[in-house]
């Protein structure tokens, strides 16, 4: 048994165990491209188990705020300021303004030595890859009363 097949069947037993085939779904990834096989394998797992035919792919947004403390780290040389800015990006983030958010990257990343710009430019195109992708989401996931993040299904592999 391959792991793909392994992880589609402890989550099609967690579907049918939690009841969850009466709710909305979300399909969470780690990485902007995210794994391919989640695409293709899991909305027909949800469609065996009666899951409604809506998904939504989100990327799991406390791994997100990870990238926006990276690049905090790269942009500023004091504390105070990294998280200051963190704070405020991870609040411009959770409320759908990514595209401002990425504006304001992109003039950090102009005033950048070129030693972090790589930095700040690998995250910030990451972000950007995610929301061409309409992969950051949060409102409406919010909204709908479903997680914005993936812990629970990864416990759940574990």
């Amino acid at each position: 048994m391959t792991i793909h097949n392994r992880i589609e069947t402890l989550l099609c037993q967690a579907l049918i165990s939690f009841t969850l085939s009466k709710s909305a779904n979300v399909q969470f990834e780690r990485h902007p491209k995210g794994a391919e096989w989640i695409w293709k394998h899991i909305p027909p797992l949800l469609s065996r188990v009666g899951c409604p035919k809506e998904t939504y792919q989100l990327l799991d947004f406390y791994h997100v705020t990870e990238h926006l403390q990276i690049f905090a780290a790269a942009a500023f040389n004091q504390e105070s300021e990294r998280k200051d800015w963190f704070k405020k990006a991870r609040n411009i983030f959770r409320r759908n303004f990514a595209f401002n958010l990425i504006v304001e990257m992109n003039q950090l990343i102009f005033t950048a030595i070129p030693e972090r710009a790589k930095t700040l430019i690998a995250q910030r195109d990451y972000l950007v890859r995610a929301d061409v992708g309409n992969r950051l989401n949060y409102v409406y996931i919010s909204e709908q009363k479903l997680p914005i993040g993936s812990g629970a299904i990864e416990s759940l592999i574990r």
